[in-house]
């Protein structure tokens, strides 16, 4: 029975998921009421995958899972446009769903797992995650002038949360997971403090944020796992100084 709640859970919540998000567009001054009930269904699905399979690391996925939701939220907050908000809707939806589906898959090791492999998943959700969280809380910092020691303080929660998780379910042990998370959110704090400066969008400063998240955590688990190497090293610095360089030519438009 409890099985047959989580599978359906995994496709209906994402669905449940677009129809509120939706639905607060109709329903000025109940947003925040609108995102109580999809955090609470979604803690709801992660205490039966944890009834059924009694495993720790369940807890580090609903932590994940609820800055997932809420990034989604937030950023809807900061959007203009009613065709980027319903696109960006069903987009956040979808990967919602994959999510789902790859930790089910996960923690039951269906077939399927080589298909949806939540090493894999985990590691592009994080990506996105962190990058429309950071547009958000900058856009928040020039529009609204919010603090920026509450700016430092989600980063730094957000991408350790972010990065502890995706360590985790590599497989690497508790200690180094805390160590190498807590070193780099230090980073990424800082270069949040450094880009709140910036004069270029807050689009173009979260996308270099974004990506140098992407290579100090795909670091980490590199090294962790002795398999990082002067090719590697080579291989992620490379698309990152072009992606930066394109960034850098293009800033003036975004």
């Amino acid at each position: 029975m409890i099985f047959i709640l989580i599978r359906i859970s995994s496709v209906l919540l994402p669905f449940i998921y677009f129809v509120l998000f939706k639905t607060m567009f109709y329903l000025d001054g109940f947003w925040l009421w609108l995102l109580v009930p999809i955090l609470l269904l979604d803690i709801g699905y992660f205490s039966l995958l944890f009834l059924k399979k009694k495993d720790n690391k369940i807890f580090i996925f609903l932590i994940h899972s609820l800055f997932f939701l809420t990034t989604g939220f937030a950023y809807l907050l900061i959007l203009g446009n009613n065709l980027f908000i319903n696109l960006f809707l069903i987009v956040w939806s979808l990967i919602y769903l994959l999510y789902l589906e790859s930790i089910l898959h996960y923690f039951y090791q269906t077939r399927k797992v080589i298909l949806i492999d939540l090493k894999n998943v985990i590691a592009y959700v994080n990506l996105v995650t962190l990058f429309f969280a950071i547009s958000f809380l900058i856009n928040l910092y020039i529009f609204i002038n919010i603090s920026w020691w509450l700016v430092l303080l989600v980063s730094f929660a957000l991408s350790f949360i972010l990065l502890l998780t995706r360590l985790e379910v590599n497989g690497v042990k508790l200690f180094q997971s805390l160590l190498y998370s807590s070193v780099v959110s230090l980073i990424i704090v800082e270069m949040v403090a450094v880009v709140l400066y910036f004069t270029t969008s807050f689009y173009a400063s979260s996308v270099m944020l974004s990506l140098f998240y992407y290579l100090l955590s795909s670091f980490s688990l590199l090294n962790i796992k002795k398999e990082l190497t002067k090719g590697v090293i080579i291989q992620y610095s490379i698309f990152t100084v072009v992606v930066l360089a394109l960034i850098a030519l293009t800033s003036q438009w975004l």
